[in-house]
């Protein structure tokens, strides 16, 4: 992670950790914080702009990381082979939940990216074959997009947020 001065085209280094796999990244806390997902050691590092230290260092174990994202005081890891959906606590350090989106069906093979709705805790996961149906055959097509939400909402409450369900609209449970 590196600060570039537009004017000056100086190039000043702000994060000294050496990893040539970090898959994912995302602005959060109000724009003061990054994630940063770092494959081969398992971690979300938790980098604070302002102070520009890292602050936290989340541990996982899902394979293949692919989706990030915010949702309260908890960052939102989508895991690709187990199409499962996790949520990491910034304040302690734990997992809160785990989705398990296994179930979607034999279109949806990988979660390939992911987004929060902060204001429902609703998840939209897609998924997309690597599969080109203009190159070779392809045995299925391996793409969709899903919602899931909670009828409870005891994730996104979890998580540090006053939201009010809809359990008529519940898809995980």
């Amino acid at each position: 992670l590196i600060s570039v001065d537009l004017a000056s085209e100086q190039i000043t280094p702000l994060f000294t950790h050496s990893q040539s796999d970090m898959s994912r990244m995302i602005l959060f806390a109000g724009g003061k914080q990054v994630a940063i997902i770092a494959d081969s050691t398992k971690e979300i590092i938790i980098f604070d702009l302002e102070t520009k230290k890292v602050t936290a260092t989340l541990k996982f174990d899902t394979e293949h990381p692919r989706g990030l994202a915010e949702l309260g005081h908890c960052v939102v890891l989508g895991s690709e082979d187990s199409r499962s959906v996790s949520f990491l606590d910034l304040t302690n350090h734990q997992l809160v939940s785990r989705w398990d989106l296994s179930g979607l069906g034999e279109n949806f093979i990988a979660l390939r990216e992911l987004s929060v709705d902060g204001a429902t805790g609703r998840v939209y996961v897609r998924s997309a074959s690597a599969c080109n149906p203009m190159i070779s055959t392809c045995p299925q097509l391996g793409n969709g997009v899903a919602m899931a939400e909670e009828a409870n909402c005891e994730t996104a409450k979890a998580c540090g947020m006053g939201i009010e369900c809809r359990t008529e609209n519940a898809r995980h449970q």
